[in-house]
């Protein structure tokens, strides 16, 4: 009756350890797949810096008139930086704040809302155009930074005039620093 309990247990071990490799091989597909999306989603987004960093390069030299006149560009560009901010938020819910992935997209969107920032003072200069600007600096530790960041949501769904600029002061890049500092931010949510 011993020998016939012992290959029960043997029969059940390996019965648990063939549950246990198709689970790990299941998970370890559907994780390439999950890797394989976010991967795409670095692609669009490196692509549509790319294009946006492009588009800021070409205004610079557009004249008052074809800037004024042509209310698409404004729009358009701030439906690209809030596409882009949909598919940050995304990789970062999936992937970790801390990825190192994560951090390098955060980091090149980051340095592109600063650009569009400089691009809107420049061209509201220029052009004598009224804008509407919120420059909010946030971190990943902040308790109070989730429920402004659904406030400001609200505003920039509501108003798309209204230019919000996410600035992530938990970046350590020089254009960060210069940031926080000409606006003399020492904690977040500011």
């Amino acid at each position: 009756m011993n020998k016939f309990d012992w290959k029960k247990y043997v029969m059940v071990f390996f019965l648990t350890l063939g549950i246990f490799g198709l689970s790990f091989l299941l998970s370890n597909y559907f994780n390439g797949k999950k890797l394989d999306s976010l991967e795409n989603i670095y692609q669009k987004i490196a692509t549509n810096i790319l294009s946006t960093e492009t588009k800021f390069s070409l205004l610079r030299f557009a004249s008052c008139d074809d800037i004024v006149s042509d209310t698409t560009f404004d729009n358009e560009l701030t439906q690209e930086l809030g596409d882009m901010a949909k598919r940050v938020k995304y990789m970062e819910s999936q992937l970790g704040a801390n990825n190192q992935s994560v951090v390098l997209i955060k980091t090149q969107y980051t340095l592109l809302q600063i650009k569009d920032y400089l691009l809107v003072r420049e061209l509201a200069s220029r052009c004598k155009e009224k804008t509407s600007v919120v420059l909010y600096f946030h971190e990943l530790n902040c308790k109070d930074c989730s429920r402004q960041s659904l406030v400001l949501d609200d505003i920039s769904s509501r108003y798309p005039k209204v230019r919000v600029y996410w600035l992530d002061r938990g970046l350590e890049t020089p254009a960060m620093q210069t940031m926080a500092s000409m606006f003399n931010i020492k904690e977040t949510p500011s």
